[in-house]
């Protein structure tokens, strides 16, 4: 089915690609809380969050 169908394909490896950087994201941004909580600080998700936009 692949071959059959490119427009598939792509859609298929672009949904993957998708899910893969937003697990990314997430797990730099857990990472991130977790060091700012060890570190004392009180982040809330947004900045844990925006914080590994930057990173990444």
């Amino acid at each position: 089915m692949l071959l059959q169908n490119p427009a598939f394909t792509v859609i298929l490896l672009m949904a993957i690609v998708a899910l893969l950087a937003e697990f990314v994201w997430q797990a730099v941004s857990y990472a991130l809380g977790f060091s700012a909580i060890h570190a004392g600080q009180k982040p809330t998700a947004l900045s844990a969050m925006k914080q590994a936009g930057y990173q990444i």
